[in-house]
């Protein structure tokens, strides 16, 4: 049999090299092919960014401080924090603790990312946030449609002096205005 007759009765390849597609792999219709078997979906990879703040932010709540020898804040330090959030009826869970040393960001780009709408600053100035205005310490400031609370750092409040005592009073008769705690 002449070689062009053979070539014509087996038009198809004789060996598969590539897996097959099972028969009942489902045809569609893509672009201008017609009956084309869809391709399996593979899963993405998704890339996770590591966060800059410490807690899940549930309450869209800010607390920055000013740590240079820590990440986010020292374990004292950590655990007086969490004494006043649970006072106030909050967790680390329901906030973003954000270390202005190591993440300097403006007011702007704390609204944006993580997203807070209060922020309480201890140890830091409106000037840090890149505001142009500045206010007392303990009072509750309104900018645009976002609460700011000013405090001294953390560490003035943590001994038992009667100054750190002080402190603590004013600290806490301004949280209850800040998250309105008083009935």
């Amino acid at each position: 049999m002449p070689e062009f007759v053979l070539a014509g009765l087996y038009k198809d390849t004789l060996v598969i090299t590539e897996p097959s597609t099972p028969p009942s792999a489902k045809l569609v219709v893509k672009g201008n092919e017609i009956n084309s078997p869809e391709k399996p979906k593979v899963a993405e990879k998704q890339v996770e960014v590591p966060k800059w703040w410490y807690g899940s932010n549930s309450q869209r709540i800010a607390i920055l401080v000013e740590d240079k020898s820590n990440v986010f804040i020292g374990e004292k330090e950590l655990e007086f924090l969490t004494n006043i959030l649970k006072a106030c009826k909050l967790s680390i869970s329901d906030i973003a603790l954000i270390n202005y040393a190591r993440t300097p960001r403006s007011l702007e780009e704390l609204i944006h990312d993580p997203g807070c709408t209060h922020f309480l600053l201890f140890g830091l100035s409106p000037a840090h946030l890149q505001l142009q205005f500045n206010f007392p310490l303990y009072q509750p400031q309104a900018v645009e449609q976002n609460q700011l609370l000013l405090a001294a750092p953390l560490s003035s409040m943590m001994s038992t002096s009667p100054a750190a005592k002080a402190e603590k009073m004013k600290l806490w008769n301004a949280l209850q205005q800040f998250f309105q705690l008083k009935g």
